[in-house]
């Protein structure tokens, strides 16, 4: 008992300093991650709640109770929804509706309350009828709660779908599904002890809370080291924004772009409009930099089918269209690494601005092109 008492003191704390430092650093105050941060203190405070009733100081300062009797959990699922939202960038996240995810916290808060100024501090006396009222209210509460859960995290998942890294896909998905994960077991022990007069429930709980402990490590690792990548992503998107020459391109009028009859059983040779053009677009505009470029995006910018674009790169290259890209993104990166404004960022950042999805096609690609790593290419030019 006393070491899970001191492994849970340890974690609260840390948890409530990790939180103050991602809120007042100015290195971690990008996407949203405040609300990784509310998150993080918000758990930490109901892990303080675990402690302050094991070692007996509910039953010493009754008042305190209250701390206890708001079910903070309902922030919890809001705080990773907020935070998946800015961090992908999704427009949702300005929107003045949003502080409706608040309500079910708002409504436990305000019945707790008024429940405990009854309880606890004796301000009114509520009568049998109105504490039957406030049995329903409370199993209304509990019915919220699992809906709004059951509801939350799905959603998340599909937001997470739209961003274009698979980076951030990936870890932005391990993090709602444990969190989910967690919830979900703490809804079934909530649950079986409303069926199960017998069910003690709280060793459960301690169980699931020093699970949590756990959680807060990882979390305020992953947001602090993916932190790091995300702005060394948007600075060098600005420096490289900076470096790009923009030229007019009318993308809504194909007709400019329309095959001549003379070219259409011609042989590809490198003078051909439209190879002139995606080059044009991929030296000036920096079009490889979009990690959702398909064929076939090309093909509607330039006004023509996508097995085309295919037949003109493939004849003139010699490659197939993800190689032609590729080299352009890695041509790209080359040149960032030799760059000196560069040397602060990671070199996953650099792939990843450069068009990359992910930091295995950037290894992958960036290895076949050049023959050795992106870490011995620098180690190589330093």
């Amino acid at each position: 008992m006393l070491l899970f008492i001191i492994l849970l003191t340890l974690s609260v704390l840390e948890g409530f300093l990790l939180g103050g430092y991602i809120l007042l650093s100015k290195k971690l105050n990008a996407a949203g991650n405040k609300f990784l941060a509310y998150f993080i203190i918000t758990l930490s405070l109901l892990l303080l709640n675990v402690i302050l009733d094991e070692t007996g100081v509910f039953a010493h300062i009754p008042f305190l109770k209250i701390i206890d009797d708001i079910e903070w959990a309902f922030l919890l699922p809001t705080f990773v929804f907020l935070f998946i939202l800015h961090r992908v960038e999704y427009p949702l996240k300005n929107s003045k509706k949003l502080f409706l995810l608040y309500i079910p916290f708002i409504y436990s808060g305000a019945l707790s309350l008024i429940f405990d100024f009854d309880i606890l501090f004796h301000f009114y006396k509520l009568s049998s009828q109105q504490l039957q009222w406030f049995t329903i209210a409370f199993w209304i509460e509990t019915l919220l709660i699992i809906i709004f859960i059951l509801t939350i995290f799905p959603i998340s998942y599909f937001y997470i779908k739209t961003t274009p890294h698979i980076e951030d896909r990936k870890w932005l998905n391990y993090l709602v599904t444990i969190i989910y994960f967690l919830l979900i077991i703490w809804i079934v022990i909530i649950l079986t002890s409303f069926t199960f007069a017998e069910f003690d429930n709280w060793v459960y709980l301690k169980g699931l809370g020093l699970t949590s402990t756990i959680i807060i490590h990882w979390v305020a690792y992953l947001g602090i080291i993916k932190n790091k990548l995300y702005r060394d992503k948007k600075e060098v998107a600005r420096l490289l924004d900076n470096q790009r020459t923009f030229i007019t391109t009318d993308t809504n009028n194909p007709a400019e772009l329309t095959i001549p009859n003379s070219l259409k059983k011609e042989v590809f040779t490198s003078d051909n409009p439209y190879y002139l053009k995606l080059e044009k677009l991929c030296k000036e505009e920096q079009l490889y930099r979009d990690p959702t470029l398909s064929r076939d995006k090309v093909a509607s910018i330039l006004g023509i089918s996508p097995g085309y674009v295919s037949q003109f790169i493939n004849a003139i290259t010699g490659e197939n269209f993800a190689t032609y890209i590729n080299d352009y993104r890695v041509e790209s990166v080359k040149k960032l690494i030799i760059d000196t404004k560069f040397d602060n960022y990671s070199l996953l950042a650099l792939g990843l601005e450069s068009g990359f999805t992910s930091k295995t096609a950037f290894y992958t690609a960036f290895k076949k092109g050049t023959g050795m790593t992106p870490n011995a290419y620098k180690k190589s030019h330093k």
